[in-house]
């Protein structure tokens, strides 16, 4: 499933809520692929896998919790 930017305009109770709802699907065993623009903390942290694109290149993909680690390198 692609969600494009679900979160946007949300307050932070139904953003979170709806963040949770795709963290279910994707324990069921959905595919779950969705662009956010600037979340929170708390919903950022939910997500298993990241893609960061740059300048519209690819500048980190992998599991969220390498990411401090890939970037603290340069």
């Amino acid at each position: 499933m692609f969600f494009d930017e679900p979160t946007s305009g949300l307050d932070s109770f139904m953003a979170m809520s709806i963040v949770d709802s795709m963290k279910k699907l994707a324990a069921r065993g959905k595919t779950i692929v969705c662009t956010i623009h600037q979340p929170s903390s708390d919903i950022f942290e939910r997500f298993d896998k990241l893609c960061l694109l740059a300048e519209g290149r690819l500048a980190y993909i992998g599991d969220l919790s390498a990411a401090a680690k890939f970037f603290s390198a340069y």
